[in-house]
């Protein structure tokens, strides 16, 4: 076995003490970073999971995660088992997406994680504060061969190329709006390079601020940067002209190579124009001084027409504003309204219910039940303390179907069903309302 062979083996030797608890001791915690080397904003998921071979009475508090020199961004948790040297273990996985910003050694620091799972034969779980491990993530520069200025990671890119009127079309004086829509999926807007349109002899090229957004859908879906911006081309001399090439792209990493997506240059016939007058007043409506020599303000008609279009687009902005505001104070409501549903015990109900049959998460979604009417009692304690003897007698006659190692589905939906019953009346009762 050479020394390469040795290192491997004994790699793995270490992880697989690592995964093997302490006596007395059931719950621990492991942590990955994949890929463990990126580009510059390609992201890298970071992902701790925590271990039990009892179950989670609760859900594990992490500490707010930032990290300096990258942005973190949440990414769907899974929940499951995992059978671990011939032991089953239940198991929950916090994820998130890591986002450099600058190349070098990016260190992930330890965590610390409360965890709340019983001891082996115990049912009531004292908190547990876990530590988990370091990692450090390799960050590396874009590659030599493309321009640092045009660089960003993404899984794919599309683009939209919109015009105001056809370039056939266009005379001295004349003004042609274009407009590019671009949406990058697997990346930030704050990644996306800004565009560089170019100079062009007979043309006068007046960009917009760019609108740039990160649209998160969910956490299961990838992250979409989004980056619109609007130019204005004034055509200043008569004859053919060339408008510039924009260029874009990206990195796409499954592929490993730049792929293009630039602008290509357009050539456009300007046509003359009699009326000169309207270079100046797109000049002047632009934001450009008219120095001595050039022709004065456009007559009153085109004044007029340009405050008809300021007003249409100032009475359009208004009204889109209060329809976004209206949209997301919906938005919000239907999140307060499924949020106050989930931590309902009706919804904690259901979810016992639908995992009767399922060991893995029986115990977790059982506890969390019961803690809707004792945070200290167990279901033991809770039918004796709070239930009719002959709910009781049922109790203990159906134990090892509920709690036992026979455990039966239809029989713990059965006996769940009356409990709560006898548990919502009593409450009721002691609220003193009439049941």
């Amino acid at each position: 076995m050479n020394s390469v062979s040795k290192i491997v083996v004994l790699h793995i030797v270490a992880q697989l003490v690592l995964l093997v608890p302490l006596p007395g001791q059931n719950v621990y915690t492991r942590v990955s970073v994949s890929p463990r080397s990126v580009y510059v904003g390609q992201p890298s998921r970071y992902s701790v999971k925590i271990y039990t071979d009892t179950w989670f009475t609760d859900g594990a508090e992490f500490a707010p995660f930032n990290q300096g020199d990258a942005f973190v961004v949440p990414a769907a948790n899974q929940v499951g088992s995992e059978r671990i040297n011939g032991k089953t273990y239940s198991y929950v996985e916090h994820n998130y997406w890591i986002y450099p910003y600058n190349e070098g050694e990016l260190e992930l620091p330890q965590q610390k994680v409360v965890v709340h799972s019983p001891a082996p034969g115990q049912f009531k779980a004292l908190p547990q504060v876990k530590i988990t491990a370091s990692k450090t993530l390799n960050v590396i520069a874009n590659p030599p061969n493309v321009d640092a200025d045009n660089w960003v990671v993404a899984q794919s890119m599309s683009r939209k190329d919109t015009w105001s009127r056809p370039v056939k079309t266009i005379k001295v004086g004349e003004v042609l709006e274009r407009t590019v829509d671009i949406q990058a999926f697997g990346t930030m807007a704050a990644f996306m390079p800004s565009l560089d349109w170019g100079t062009a002899e007979g043309i006068s090229i007046y960009p917009q601020t760019a609108n740039l957004t990160t649209e998160t859908p969910d956490r299961t879906s990838a992250i979409i940067a989004r980056e619109k911006q609007t130019v204005a081309y004034l055509f200043e001399k008569q004859g053919v002209v060339i408008i510039p090439a924009v260029n874009l792209g990206y990195w796409n990493v499954k592929q490993h190579r730049w792929i293009d997506r630039s602008l290509p240059a357009i050539q456009v016939e300007v046509l003359p124009n009699e009326d000169l007058s309207v270079l100046a007043s797109h000049k002047e409506m632009l934001g450009v001084t008219i120095g001595e020599g050039e022709t004065p303000l456009a007559e009153e008609q085109t004044a007029t027409s340009i405050w008809m279009k300021l007003l249409k687009w100032m009475i359009f902005s208004v009204a889109a504003a209060v329809f976004i505001f209206m949209f997301m104070r919906m938005i919000n409501q239907l999140i307060r309204i499924n949020s106050k549903r989930r931590q309902s015990e009706a919804y904690a109900y259901r979810k016992l219910i639908k995992t009767a049959d399922d060991d893995s998460t029986y115990y977790m979604q059982l506890y969390q039940w019961l803690s809707m009417f004792s945070s200290s009692k167990s279901l033991e304690g809770l039918v004796k303390a709070e239930c009719s003897a002959a709910l009781q007698k049922s109790f203990e006659d159906e134990y090892n179907y509920i709690l036992g190692n026979e455990q039966n589905s239809e029989t713990k939906r059965a006996f769940f069903k009356v409990l709560r019953k006898e548990l919502i009346q009593k409450k009721i009762r002691a609220e003193g309302l009439n049941p």
